[in-house]
């Protein structure tokens, strides 16, 4: 679970380092199809092995049971990351989509600051299921 902690980690530096690239006043670097492809494996790996760990090593609907234990065993400190991460996610959503779209690096920075989200979320879950097991190890 280290690992999937550490991929998200990584999707979400990667991500944010991307989203910060779509704003170069000369535009972006890299190639932006290329770009909103860099973060989507850690997201999806990161994300779909945490998932898959808390309903119990079984694809399928997750119950609410199953997540929240892991959601109230993480520390405060990653409340605080989170939730100002989400409001931002949020706000750059909103920000792409009133602006219409017109311009591929718009676009871009709307997927991928989703997509730093997801991978951000994968590894506070990730770090919460680690908690867990440290927790059930202890006496």
């Amino acid at each position: 679970m280290r690992g999937v902690v550490a991929a998200g980690i990584t999707g979400f530096l990667l991500g944010v380092a991307v989203w910060l690239d779509t704003l170069r006043p000369g535009g972006p670097l890299l190639n932006g199809q290329v770009e909103q492809l860099l973060p989507v494996p850690f997201a999806f790996v990161s994300l779909g092995v945490v998932l898959y760990t808390i309903n119990d090593r079984q694809w399928g609907r997750i119950p609410w049971r199953k997540v929240k234990p892991v959601l109230l065993a993480l520390p405060f400190a990653v409340w605080v990351v989170m939730l100002p991460l989400f409001a931002a996610t949020l706000i750059n959503l909103a920000v792409s989509y009133r602006s219409g779209l017109t311009d591929q690096s718009v676009m871009a920075r709307g997927v991928i600051g989703n997509l730093a989200w997801v991978c951000a979320g994968a590894a506070a879950l990730g770090y919460g299921v680690l908690r867990r097991r440290r927790a059930a190890e202890v006496p």
